[in-house]
């Protein structure tokens, strides 16, 4: 059984030039197509986290961050950028304001567990939870 950290920072996809987030999802989603809603945005940006395409990740949460005030599903998001990124201390900060908007919200919660169990034993056997599990 493997257990590690969170893998593929922002940093590595700009030095090997992935980071324009057009490159990988066309124009529709940039150029505020109507027909992309907050769930898509949501969907998409959890697809580009799977691909480690973290840059493509944050230029669409930015996109929905005008529309996700306390909604879980955003800052648990949001807590998974920052810990791809190597701070732990705003992945923690998010994962609390997902589970202060909503204490039912399992990713949230699965994700802070991890945390706590890297901090604590330095190893976890928590995946990464990204919120859609359940419906893949």
């Amino acid at each position: 059984m493997s257990c590690n950290r969170l893998t593929g920072g922002v940093s590595e996809e700009r030095s090997r030039g992935t980071a324009d987030p057009r490159a990988s999802f066309g124009t529709a989603i940039w150029f505020g197509s109507p027909d992309v809603g907050y769930e898509q945005v949501l969907s998409l940006a959890r697809a580009a986290m799977r691909r480690g395409a973290w840059a493509d990740a944050e230029a669409l949460l930015m996109k929905g961050a005008p529309i996700a005030r306390g909604d879980a599903a955003f800052c648990n998001l949001a807590g998974l950028l920052w810990e791809a990124r190597g701070d732990e201390r705003l992945a923690r900060k998010f994962y609390g304001e997902a589970i202060a908007a909503d204490r039912h919200y399992e990713a949230a919660q699965q994700n802070m567990r991890r945390l706590y169990e890297l901090a604590t034993f330095g190893r976890s056997c928590q995946a990464a939870a990204l919120g859609d599990e359940r419906g893949r």
